[in-house]
Parts: structure tokens; C-alpha cells; sequence
């Protein structure tokens, strides 16, 4: 089932996703780097600027277990 809440709104630019999904080692960490060539981050309302602060979440989901969201995560993205 669902457990988790949902911490990260579509605020005043939106809410985006970041293709494609990673999966989550054994220990339950997952990873993702980020290129800023790529939509969303590249331009428009998602793009990532000096000093600006994004708020990321996790959906994960584990198969006959349901899914569920992590903590969220507040980044700012240096000069």
C-alpha cells in the first residue's frame, strides 16, 4: 500500500519528472545524475539556474508490496 506523503507540489513552474527511472540497489539507494543538456533542466520552466533551490521525491515501488514516497529533499544549485 501507499505509506508515504506527497511532499513536492507543482509550486508556481510545475512539477517534472526526470526520465528515465533509475532502480534502487539492494540497500534501498537509488541514484541519478542529472545532465543539464537534457529537457527538462535545459530550458523553460524547468530550467536549473544558479542559486535556484528544487525540491525532489522518490517514488518507488516494490513489486506485491505497493509503492510508496520518500522524504523529500531541498537542493541549491550552486554558481
Amino acid at each position: 500500500g501507499n505509506n508515504g506523503y506527497l511532499n513536492v507540489g507543482a509550486g508556481s513552474t510545475g512539477l517534472f519528472r526526470l526520465p528515465p527511472p533509475v532502480q534502487a540497489n539492494g540497500a534501498g539507494e537509488a541514484t541519478k545524475a542529472l545532465d543539464y543538456g537534457d529537457s527538462p533542466l535545459n530550458g523553460g520552466a524547468g530550467a536549473v539556474l544558479p542559486g535556484s533551490k528544487w525540491n525532489f521525491q522518490f517514488w518507488y515501488r516494490d513489486p506485491g508490496h505497493g509503492f510508496n514516497l520518500s522524504d523529500a529533499l531541498e537542493v541549491t544549485f550552486c554558481p
